[in-house]
């Protein structure tokens, strides 16, 4: 039995299709070459390219898969964090979803494509990290709401995902602000990381 097979068993709201889906769907990914689409991984597998749109369209709890399947990859008691950031993908199509300018961080500019904000949990000790859950970053956004809002959104929902002993997550510069770090400490967590270079200091 492989890992996926175990990780399913142990989830009560998988059924047998989306069981059967989920173990093709990552082999086919580990072994393609080219672009993941529907369509592409129709050539390297045994399903269709409707079967994979259609699984695509019902809802699963990717990050409490992957929670298990950290859970079995780490060693008892070990010291663990939780990391965010954003990947940069560039994209210059015309129809793609959530297109427009994000930060890219292999040229320190602004950039035309996709952006996926990432929360992992990083084992200090062997200096390993496991994906929990990606979130793309929509554009434009809703009324009233910001980019730091979705970066919150995605923290606090998927945080209950996070192992136990994960109290402290580890983010860049950017993420040092107000609005983030009241989120993730209102959800009981405490942030680490950096002051930009023009925070408004003040001595008690």
């Amino acid at each position: 039995m492989s890992l996926t097979d175990t990780i399913s068993e142990k989830m009560s709201d998988i059924f047998k299709p989306q069981h059967k889906f989920i173990s093709v769907l990552l082999t086919t990914v580990m072994l393609m070459h080219g672009n993941v689409s529907f369509r592409n991984m129709s050539r390297y597998s045994s399903l269709c390219e409707k079967t994979f749109s259609r699984q695509f369209g019902n809802p699963s709890d990717s990050a409490g898969f992957d929670m298990i399947g950290t859970e079995m990859s780490v060693t008892p008691h070990t010291l663990m964090i939780a990391a965010t950031d954003c990947s940069f993908i560039p994209e210059s199509g015309s129809h793609t979803y959530a297109l427009g300018r994000f930060y890219n961080g292999a040229r320190s500019e602004a950039g035309k494509g996709l952006e996926i904000p990432e929360l992992a949990v990083a084992d200090v000790n062997y200096n390993t990290a496991y994906s929990i859950s990606a979130w793309q970053t929509p554009d434009p956004f809703g009324a009233g709401h910001t980019r730091t809002d979705r970066y919150v959104e995605h923290s606090v929902q998927d945080a209950p995902c996070l192992p136990p002993s994960v109290r402290y997550p580890a983010a860049d510069g950017y993420y040092a602000e107000n609005k983030f770090a009241d989120g993730v400490t209102d959800a009981g967590y405490h942030l680490i990381s950096k002051l930009r270079h023009d925070a408004n200091l003040r001595c008690l």
